[in-house]
């Protein structure tokens, strides 16, 4: 990988979560908890709202960038039941969507033009930088949540020792 696109990819890895910077700083409130929601329990709506805003805000900084961040938003929806949701949010979903599916066309088309993007929409290069972005995404939340909640407890080797595990050691008594 060229260190320009190296950069790009870590600008996208280090921002995409830029979409959520508005809101962290006006939370919406959980009536049912009286805590705000987490990222994992935000509503329908507002969780499209943030990730439409994530590209468009790196568009300024590197439109490889902002099209690695599109796509990952759009891959957080790949397996979205719009049966599951009332019909008003998989109209949300499926807006979003469409209109992603068309910024990622629209910024495709414009760096295909550029002799200094076109290499990076290689599709074997776009798609290595797509999985990049997503398992650094999922190690951070591993590593943020202590491990993803299927995982919790489990005793898997790390490291290549067997003396080490993906949980740490229960302790007994206080800290």
């Amino acid at each position: 990988m060229t260190s320009s696109r190296a950069r790009a990819v870590c600008l996208a890895a280090d921002l995409h979560d830029i979409g959520w910077l508005e809101w962290e700083q006006q939370p919406e409130w959980n009536p049912r908890t009286g805590l705000p929601y987490d990222f994992m329990s935000t509503p329908r709506a507002s969780h499209v709202r943030i990730w439409r805003r994530a590209a468009r805000s790196l568009l300024s900084m590197n439109r490889y960038a902002a099209l690695l961040t599109s796509l990952h938003g759009t891959g957080l929806y790949a397996g979205y039941d719009a049966q599951a949701d009332p019909p008003e949010e998989a109209d949300l979903v499926r807006e979003f969507l469409r209109q992603e599916i068309a910024f990622q066309d629209t910024l495709i088309q414009l760096m295909e033009k550029d002799r200094f993007y076109r290499p990076f929409l290689e599709p074997r290069t776009l798609r290595r930088n797509r999985r990049l972005l997503a398992v650094w995404d999922l190690l951070s939340l591993h590593l943020c949540m202590g491990g993803c909640r299927a995982d919790r407890g489990s005793r898997r080797p790390v490291a290549g020792r067997s003396d080490e595990t993906s949980s740490p050691p229960r302790r007994s008594g206080s800290l």
